[in-house]
C-alpha cells in the first residue's frame, strides 16, 4: 500500500468517525427538543452522589519533526441521581437527568452542584416518555453535552470532509505523493557522497 493510499485511510476512517459523532449529537439534539412536549409526574429523590472514576487520556505531540504519544491519567467526576416515580399506578425508577446519558467532567464542583439541586427525600418534576414510562428525565431541552457534541461533530466532519475531498482529486493526489516522497535530506547526502569520490587516476 503507497504512502498516498494510507493517507486516504486515514482520513477516510477519521472523517466516518466524525460522521458517527456527528449522528450522536443530532440524536440527542433530536430527542431533546422532543422531550419538552413529554408529559410530567412528581417524583421523590432517592440518592444523590458524586462518583469518581480514573481514565488514560493520549495525546500526539509533534517533537522534533517526529509525532509522539502522550498519555496522562485524569479522574473524572460523574453526579448521580436516582428517583422513583409513579405513572398511571405503575411504579417506576430512573437515574437520568437529562437525554445525554452520563455527565463525565474533571471539575469535581460542577458534578457536584448539579447533584446538589436535587437532593434526597426531595420533590421534582419528573418528565417520561408518552410510550415508555420508564424512560424518564428531570431536564428536558438539548442539553449543552448535545450541543457540544453536535457542534464538533459538524465542524471536525466539514473539515476532514473537505480534506478527503481534496486528497481524492488529480491535484490533491499530486501534493500529497509530493509529500510523502523520500525525504530529499537523503537524497543530497547520497549525492553529496558521489560528488566527494576520489576521482581514478589513469595509469601513466
Amino acid at each position: 500500500m503507497s504512502r498516498y493510499q494510507i493517507t486516504l485511510c486515514v482520513l477516510g476512517v477519521s472523517f466516518a468517525g466524525m460522521l458517527a459523532i456527528l449522528g450522536v449529537g443530532v440524536g440527542e439534539s433530536w430527542h431533546g427538543w422532543r422531550s419538552q412536549g413529554w408529559p410530567q409526574v412528581r417524583g421523590t429523590v432517592t440518592e444523590s452522589s458524586v462518583t469518581s472514576s480514573q481514565s488514560q487520556i493520549e495525546k500526539k505531540v509533534l517533537h522534533s519533526k517526529e509525532e509522539r504519544t502522550t498519555s496522562r491519567l485524569v479522574t473524572l467526576f460523574t453526579p448521580i441521581v436516582n428517583y422513583k416515580y409513579e405513572v398511571s399506578g405503575r411504579q417506576c425508577e430512573s437515574d437520568r437527568i437529562s437525554i445525554s446519558d452520563g455527565i463525565l467532567v474533571e471539575n469535581q464542583e460542577f458534578a457536584a452542584a448539579i447533584a446538589a439541586k436535587y437532593p434526597v427525600g426531595s420533590t421534582v418534576t419528573v418528565y417520561h416518555h408518552p410510550s415508555d414510562p420508564t424512560h424518564a428525565v428531570l431536564e428536558t431541552g438539548i442539553s449543552e453535552g448535545a450541543k457540544a457534541t453536535l457542534v464538533i461533530g459538524l465542524l471536525f466532519s466539514l473539515t476532514l470532509g473537505g480534506m478527503l475531498a481534496f486528497a481524492l482529486s488529480r491535484t490533491g493526489k499530486n501534493v500529497i505523493t509530493a509529500l510523502t516522497q523520500s525525504s530529499p535530506i537523503g537524497k543530497s547526502e547520497s549525492s553529496k557522497g558521489r560528488r566527494h569520490k576520489s576521482p581514478k587516476r589513469r595509469g601513466t
